[in-house]
């Protein structure tokens, strides 16, 4: 921990086609505690919901009421806009990312867990990871990653340290992802008082056929789930 107590997490990488950094490829495509939603769900705007009683809306209350979505996505793309070197790795110009709510949404989740419990983590505390997550809001993927960090009271500052590291600013600079969601959530009470996450993906694009077939096997996996348990008195 710094004196500043400002922290940074290590990137995780996900993909579909390849393998994961921190994270086993069975792990995605077993994970039981995802609490996964339709994946033709409605997008949910997080920044239009209740705030819970001890924490900020998904802005940390910066920026007014126009919060941190415009810089962020001013910043993030200005970034991208030309050749970069993270670490000993250089990153061609890659091309900007849009704003997505269910990338907001699930970011929004992360960083209120870990603003309850003080948990600076990729991992949340049932033991989801990223690619649960994003399948709890409905967002199918191709390709996600994520920055974590915390204790950064603007976006000016996170950006920078995001930047500055080498596994962050590559994910900053992916040449395969096309959209982005960021959520910063503020707690008095917490040991960094400023949590960020940031997800950002490319969608896989299915067919409505595709999408009911996999609607059908996700409900027929979880009767078989349930019929499958036993009881003895």
């Amino acid at each position: 921990m710094t004196n500043n107590r400002h922290r940074l997490i290590v990137v995780c990488i996900l993909s579909m086609s390849s393998t994961v950094a921190c994270h086993s490829p069975e792990s995605a495509k077993t994970g039981e505690k995802n609490g996964s939603v339709s994946l033709n769900s409605p997008e949910i705007d997080v920044r239009r919901l209740p705030i819970e009683p001890g924490l900020s809306d998904p802005n940390c209350y910066l920026n007014g009421p126009v919060g941190v979505e415009a810089e962020l996505i001013e910043r993030i793309n200005d970034f991208r806009s030309a050749p970069r070197m993270c670490g000993v790795q250089r990153f061609e110009a890659a091309a900007p990312v849009s704003w997505n709510l269910r990338l907001l949404n699930a970011a929004y989740r992360h960083s209120v867990e870990m603003a309850r419990s003080n948990l600076v983590s990729h991992t949340s505390l049932d033991s989801r990871q990223l690619w649960n997550r994003l399948d709890q809001v409905g967002y199918l993927y191709k390709t996600a990653r994520e920055n974590i960090a915390a204790g950064q009271p603007s976006v000016e500052k996170v950006m920078l340290g995001w930047q500055r590291s080498p596994q962050h600013c590559a994910t900053l600079m992916a040449s395969d992802v096309s959209e982005i969601g960021v959520a910063c959530v503020y707690k008095q009470s917490s040991i960094y008082k400023y949590y960020w996450t940031m997800n950002v993906a490319r969608p896989m694009v299915v067919d409505r056929e595709t999408m009911l077939e996999m609607e059908e096997l996700k409900r027929a996996q979880e009767k078989s789930k349930y019929s499958s348990r036993s009881v003895v008195k």
